[in-house]
């Protein structure tokens, strides 16, 4: 083989190495596209809460609050009967916060507050 053969051949090799590497580059890529989350902000501080429907009715979101930060995960208009819900929220607040959910079931006057 004549040195000339042989730097085509060692060029055709780099170009055809270059090519998968390229290939494998974008379907990580499309991989990583495929499985992004939700940002989480990153503040100080933070509060998770679970919600449990214990009954055998629907309750509905009367209102919610969250003066002083960010819903990571508001609260949802129903919790079904038996399910549970997650809400939480950040804050930028140095000095705390607070949220709250209050829910209630149609036909009745009740209401609670979480």
């Amino acid at each position: 083989m004549t040195s000339t053969a042989r730097t085509q051949n060692h060029r055709r090799r780099i170009i055809i190495g270059a090519g998968l590497a390229a290939l494998a580059l974008t379907g990580t890529t499309a991989a990583l596209a495929g499985t992004a989350h939700a940002a989480i902000p990153d503040y100080p501080a933070t509060i998770t809460m679970s919600i449990t429907n214990n009954t055998d009715t629907t309750m509905y979101l009367h209102g919610s609050d969250n003066p002083y930060g960010d819903w990571i995960q508001a609260p949802t208009n129903t919790i079904g009967p038996h399910e549970t819900e997650t809400i939480s929220a950040s804050t930028w607040n140095q000095n705390g916060f607070a949220i709250d959910a209050t829910y209630g079931i149609s036909g009745t006057n009740s209401e609670a507050v979480f």
